[in-house]
């Protein structure tokens, strides 16, 4: 594993990349544990993020505009009242048919480095992981380690099309 050399630091809100669009669940980044959430993969499945409030929700549904709709509302139910909100409920992944996985890095117990994190989405989790991983690292993430996965609860048919992308709500809201 290449590691990024110590003094490349970088925060989340300088995260590049159209596809570094997936902050961490805040549970899993505080324990160092990972989740994998299970959808339909027949379904778009959704991801908005909030930098600032550090967490991911998830809509899923039969269209996308509604499963991104789901995940932008839960995020600013989420920030409604919460004083580290910074408007940034604005920016999300989304796939049919497919995987997101995300990869974050640090702070850990007893580490000194930048908060980063990436998001991919693809066909197989391998895909989609190579992405997160990548996006990470480029981030500035010294120690990207394996966050979390929202992957699909039965096989994906072999003739079903997987499609995903990026999405921003223009302007952010807040």
């Amino acid at each position: 594993m290449k590691l990024q050399h110590p003094a490349k630091t970088a925060t989340a809100a300088a995260v590049i990349g159209l596809l570094m669009l997936l902050s961490p669940i805040a549970a899993s980044a505080a324990t160092n544990s990972a989740s994998s959430i299970r959808v339909p993969h027949n379904k778009y499945t959704a991801v908005m993020i909030s930098d600032s409030l550090g967490t991911a929700f998830t809509g899923v549904s039969r269209h996308l505009d509604l499963a991104e709709g789901i995940a932008y509302n839960k995020c600013l139910r989420t920030a409604n009242n919460n004083p580290d909100y910074q408007g940034d409920c604005t920016k999300g992944i989304w796939v049919r048919n497919g995987f997101i996985v995300a990869f974050t890095s640090g702070p850990y117990t007893n580490e000194i480095q930048p908060f980063a994190w990436g998001a991919g989405e693809g066909r197989t989790y391998s895909h989609a992981a190579r992405v997160a991983l990548s996006e990470c690292r480029d981030s500035g993430g010294q120690h990207c380690r394996f966050d979390t996965e929202w992957a699909p609860k039965t096989p994906i048919p072999a003739r079903a099309r997987t499609t995903g992308g990026v999405w921003n709500i223009s302007g952010g809201v807040g």
